[in-house]
């Protein structure tokens, strides 16, 4: 279910068939990372991954051939730091984009602020359920629901990877 608390937020929540400790590992553990957080087509996929109260995170891809975005170097990436790490029952980390997302293309970095995800991990039965909050969106009635729509997308790349697939 994808829900938005207001424009600047996304909220999804979906049971997945593995259990809490699996789970949150995949949001903590570099080369499990890897294989998900960019989709299943990311060319190059580089993860960094301090799971601890301060520690970093980054998840660089390849930048695609032929997208049509000014971007400068040769990756797309996003990172943050861990600010909660909580297993396997929560963890918040800011996000900090280094690639194209629509409302940072052509603006000064420097004004732009940190978002934040929260990710809850409760037991559903024999799956885990995932709530996962994006908070700091720009309220400009686009970015919200097209954060949905790629954080939906790689959580079924997520789905399908613990599913053994």
């Amino acid at each position: 279910m994808i829900e938005y608390p207001d424009g600047t937020q996304v909220l999804i929540t979906r049971t997945i068939a593995a259990g809490r400790d699996a789970l949150f590992g995949a949001f903590t553990d570099a080369d499990v990372m890897a294989r998900w957080m960019w989709g299943e087509n990311a060319p190059g996929v580089v993860v960094e991954s301090d799971p601890r109260v301060g520690g970093g995170w980054s998840a660089y891809m390849d930048a695609p051939d032929g997208d049509g975005m000014v971007w400068p170097g040769e990756s797309y990436g996003m990172r943050g730091i861990f600010v909660v790490v909580d297993r396997p029952e929560r963890l918040a980390y800011t996000l900090n984009w280094d690639a194209p997302v629509g409302y940072n293309v052509g603006v000064d970095p420097a004004t732009l602020t940190d978002e934040a995800v929260v990710v809850d991990f409760r037991e559903a039965g024999d799956g885990t359920e995932l709530t996962f909050r994006h908070i700091g969106i720009p309220d400009d009635g686009v970015s919200a629901p097209e954060h949905a729509s790629g954080v939906d997308a790689t959580l079924d790349v997520l789905e399908r990877l613990l599913a053994g697939g």
